[in-house]
């Protein structure tokens, strides 16, 4: 199977993850397994920083903001893994590296955003508390479906669609369709085929761990979620227990 299709946010929390670039000008050839260009990058650019005296619209707005510059940096990595790993099977051969350092750097990325994320929310539902203990007239069901949509359904969404459905799809239609799918032309079938199979792996690999996280993010957003509207509802403002703190 080629590419999983997208999962909607709304079915996620009760899902099992299943388990399971552009022709840039080659870089210099090295060793098979050494480290890549590639590797030197950063995984991701400086998370935007939310002060503790933040608004929630100004919370809200940071999530958002390092989401999309999580997708940013791991689309700019592909572009120099697929640089580094080159548009041919010797160069792939020679620099393959590259392509499991950006997998392995695109999870780390990954993992890292999901964990600022649930911070950074915990942050926001406090400040929800605490408007709402100072202001009766505060409108936290507003203000919790304002979370809702725009780091549960939005942000989410965006990110896994841009890391899985265009970033790692980009890395398959380049490498296993294209340059290796060719090899089979140019050196002996078991040499393209064990080539070959060793990409999917790491693809395969990839996705995975990728859809894992995305799924346990996700459930444990959505519980801390339904956990907080639960308890303003019973104007309960003391979340140190549902927080974890």
């Amino acid at each position: 199977m080629r590419k999983q299709a997208f999962i909607p946010a709304t079915v996620v929390a009760v899902m099992l993850a299943a388990s399971l670039s552009g022709c840039a000008a080659p870089a210099p050839q090295q060793e098979s397994g050494a480290a890549s260009p590639a590797a030197q990058e950063p995984a991701t650019a400086p998370a935007p920083v939310v002060s503790d005296n933040a608004s929630p619209e100004e919370i809200l707005n940071a999530i958002s903001a390092d989401f999309e510059a999580t997708e940013k940096s791991i689309a700019d990595n592909l572009a120099s893994t697929k640089t580094a790993a080159g548009d041919s099977y010797d160069t792939y051969v020679a620099n393959k590296g590259a392509i499991t350092d950006w997998i392995d750097s695109t999870q780390t990325a990954t993992d890292e955003l999901f964990a600022r994320t649930d911070d950074n929310s915990k942050r926001y539902f406090r400040v929800l508390a605490k408007q709402a203990q100072s202001d009766e007239k505060a409108d936290l069901d507003k203000q919790m479906k304002a979370w809702y949509r725009a780091v549960y359904e939005d942000a989410f969404r965006d990110f896994y669609e841009a890391v899985h459905e265009d970033a790692y799809s980009d890395l398959f239609d380049t490498y296993y369709d294209g340059v290796l799918a060719d090899a089979f032309d140019s050196v002996s079938y078991s040499e393209a085929s064990a080539e070959h199979s060793a990409f999917y792996r790491a693809y395969s690999d990839g996705t995975r761990d990728l859809y894992r996280s995305y799924s346990d993010a996700m459930s444990d957003e959505y519980r801390m979620y339904s956990d907080v509207s639960s308890a303003f509802y019973k104007k309960n403002y003391d979340l140190n227990d549902i927080l974890g703190e």
